[in-house]
């Protein structure tokens, strides 16, 4: 049987792993098979390899991401009747889309008519939950059994729009040849390891950092460590607690995910070895394995060997500060940064659910002419794009309101023809001349009669009339495709961005967040523009919602030392300097998203994660980040 294996917190989980595979391969590393969570994972192993080594080019061992396993299976080259039978994979916005109609055709929620924008939420919702269940193997046909009498009417409601995953969704799939994303990769996590139970690879095969959080994952662990040359390696198993306080802890503790790994496979903790031999968990690992320490078993405080530890060894070089408000904060993590560049070859890593505080550390840094990685992307909707496109559908679609008007005209990208400077002069002059003051009656009427009564040049007052001929919205009666609208509004966002020396396309659409927003809008007209609209102001929400969970990352340009990331991310590397910021209540743990469908011992009962398990994964990433040599 191959081995299982643990890295403490207070080690690199990357190095250690890269030298691990170095040892095992003999430097063959294109002999190697190595499994990680996430292409975020494979990036941190051959970094760490390439570190390792001292190399500047090297063949990588073969690096699989489990997340993306159902793209590349093919390489494995083995034959799977059950795998190759399968259909296609349905892309998640073409699954949104459909979702959406479903929502829409099961008719009012809670008395009054589903609106686009709340259709489309609610599908993203029942996406989630659709692959929540699948990932667990949980079956939808128990929602029936899972509410009191007490509940029965607003349950009776809700289970109208669950039918839709229970029933028609299927049925949709099946008659579009299609299968969920889930299904797929599970299907090809099940493939693969078949495929190695009949055909074990010659070489190592290394599944590391991933803790099973789904049962497929789990039995292609169980494969692996079957393996004559499997190994798991685990990060950061408390192998210090004693056997009152492992059986005692909640679903909310950091360890409880890799318990129930190591009992799905079978493993005893007393076997699983640190990867490096020689190495004992630090003071500070050690206290923090035993402050979270389960509720009951809190007795035995007094008596554990971290009381020997002194306080220098326990918090030397750990350091809190305590800001009055989140820009004091991301100052003081910012010159944090930016004080780790004295020291030649340092390097920084912010560790924060907490998005805006990354976006104002970014903006801060900035400042320094410091352009750092955000490992969880950049909101597309506040991207320069993505402004200037919300801006618009809000002027387009509001009755011209002046405030609204006047924010999309400053916007850089406005310039109608004209050269940006005098474009931002004519707008000026529109503020000071027409704007200001009681809002003018009749929107865009109101504006032009206004206009009329000589408060503008004749110059200014045509090139107003001009503008607001081509912001005028189609006149709809009654529900409209998404499609009419889309089409329009990017019609109109092209004139408007256009400038005397370049096409408004070329400005709109430039950049990785440009990009990023034009293949999404692209696939939003093939995949979702049969969406009925119910009427042109719903169109202005929709479209925040249309682009409100889309992330822009960059491929490249990120500063090699200094980075910000999620702590999924963070549980795998490990910079000189880690700053958990945002270290308060409602953050670490985050708020969960509120489930429109089911309340917290509903999802339990049937078998879903729950805010526990949530809790417990985040509290494991804490300690993983706090063990650090230097923590803020």
């Amino acid at each position: 049987m191959g081995g299982v294996y643990t890295v403490d917190p207070d080690q690199d989980f990357g190095a250690s792993v890269a030298r691990y595979v170095l040892d095992r391969t003999g430097g063959q590393l294109q002999d190697a098979t190595i499994l990680v969570p996430n292409r975020r994972a494979m990036r941190t192993i051959e970094v760490a390899l390439l570190r390792a080594t001292g190399a500047t080019a090297m063949v990588m061992p073969r690096l699989i991401a489990l997340a993306d396993l159902s793209e590349m299976v093919e390489a494995f080259h083995f034959a799977d009747p059950a795998f190759e039978a399968l259909p296609p994979m349905i892309e998640p916005l073409a699954r949104q889309a459909l979702l959406s109609r479903l929502v829409q055709q099961a008719g009012g929620l809670r008395a009054h008519a589903v609106t686009a924008a709340e259709a489309w939420t609610l599908a993203g919702a029942l996406a989630r939950l659709l692959d929540e269940a699948q990932s667990e193997g949980v079956d939808l046909d128990n929602l029936e059994d899972l509410v009191p009498d007490a509940l029965a009417h607003h349950w009776a409601e809700n289970l109208r729009f669950l039918n839709i995953v229970r029933t028609a969704w299927p049925a949709v799939l099946a008659d579009m040849g299609l299968v969920d994303p889930v299904t797929r990769r599970d299907a090809a996590i099940e493939a693969v390891a078949k495929g190695w139970h009949a055909a074990p690879p010659a070489g190592p095969v290394i599944a590391a950092g991933t803790t099973g959080t789904n049962a497929s994952v789990r039995r292609l662990l169980a494969v692996v460590r079957g393996l004559g040359q499997g190994h798991i390696i685990l990060p950061g198993l408390d192998r210090s607690m004693d056997d009152d306080a492992w059986d005692a802890m909640s679903l909310s503790h950091p360890q409880a995910a890799m318990k129930h790994l190591l009992n799905s496979l079978n493993v005893s903790r007393y076997s699983v070895d640190p990867l490096d031999p020689a190495h004992r968990p630090g003071a500070r690992s050690e206290f923090l394995f035993q402050a979270f320490r389960p509720a009951a078993e809190i007795g035995a405080w007094q008596g554990l060997p971290f009381r020997q530890s002194t306080d220098a060894d326990i918090f030397g070089a750990l350091s809190l500060y305590e800001a009055s408000n989140r820009r004091r904060e991301a100052l003081a993590i910012a010159i944090t940064m930016r004080e780790t560049l004295n020291t030649p070859g340092k390097t920084a890593a912010l560790v924060t659910p907490d998005r805006r505080l990354a976006q104002l550390v970014k903006e801060t840094l900035a400042t320094w002419a410091l352009d750092i990685d955000d490992s969880a992307g950049e909101p597309a909707a506040k991207s320069a794009a993505g402004r200037f496109l919300r801006q618009l559908a809000a002027v387009m679609w509001d009755d011209y309101a002046p405030v609204s008007l006047l924010a999309l005209l400053q916007n850089p990208l406005s310039a109608f023809g004209a050269s940006r400077g005098e474009f931002l002069a004519f707008a000026r002059r529109l503020d000071k001349q027409l704007l200001r003051g009681p809002r003018p009656k009749g929107g865009m009427a109101g504006l032009l009669t206004q206009a009329g009564t000589g408060a503008l040049s004749k110059g200014d007052a045509a090139r107003l009339k001009a503008l607001l001929a081509q912001l005028t919205p189609p006149r709809v009666d009654g529900p409209a495709p998404l499609r009419s609208y889309l089409n329009r509004h990017l019609k109109v966002a092209e004139a408007l961005a256009e400038t005397d020396q370049k096409p408004g396309a070329d400005r709109l659409w430039r950049g990785e967040a440009g990009n990023t927003l034009a293949d999404h809008i692209h696939r939003l007209l093939q995949d979702a523009g049969d969406l009925m609209v119910e009427s042109p102001r719903a169109y202005a929400t929709l479209f925040d919602a249309l682009i409100g969970d889309l992330t822009v990352r960059k491929r490249w340009g990120a500063h090699p030392r200094l980075a910000i990331l999620g702590a999924i991310e963070a549980r795998l590397q490990r910079a000189d300097v880690m700053i958990l910021g945002g270290l308060s209540e409602g953050v670490w743990p985050d708020q969960p998203a509120a489930d429109p469908w089911m309340s917290e011992p509903m999802r339990r009962a049937l078998g879903l994660m729950g805010r526990d398990r949530r809790m417990g994964q985040m509290a494991h990433d804490f300690i993983q980040a706090a063990a650090a040599p230097e923590v803020l």
